[in-house]
């Protein structure tokens, strides 16, 4: 018997919204300062809100966390070794999965807001 299923993957969705908050902070964060030079992602989370936005985009329901291990796994435990937060022969879905997942989202915002961002911000794209 063969079974189609239709999965929605919302990891993506989960990426994309913290991208907006991280984009958001970012803004109030050079204003509130008035810099003219682009920040590190560490000083935007002086008050740990950086961590705060990623936290909050983790999914939570246990089909959504299933599904974006089904679809991304590899990269997630590639994040978890990127953070240095997979144990050598540890359960990479401890806690559910969820250390993972928020691994993986923040990996995602760094690596945009490092390069992408960054990019549009030195070519006068943002702020302007």
């Amino acid at each position: 018997m063969k079974i189609t299923l239709e999965i929605e993957d919302k990891l993506t969705d989960c990426v994309e919204m913290a991208k907006a908050e991280i984009r958001e902070l970012f803004e109030k964060y050079v204003l509130d300062n008035e810099l003219t030079y682009f920040p590190d992602l560490s000083d935007l989370d002086d008050t740990g809100d950086v961590h705060s936005i990623v936290d909050s985009c983790v999914p939570i329901y246990t089909w959504d966390i299933k599904v974006a291990w089904f679809l991304h796994e590899s990269e997630i435990i590639t994040a978890l070794e990127n953070e240095g937060l997979l144990e050598e022969n540890g359960n990479p879905r401890t806690n559910d999965g969820m250390a993972g997942l928020y691994a993986y989202i923040y990996n995602e915002v760094r690596l945009w807001y490092n390069n992408e961002f960054k990019d549009a911000f030195e070519a006068n794209e943002v702020l302007a």
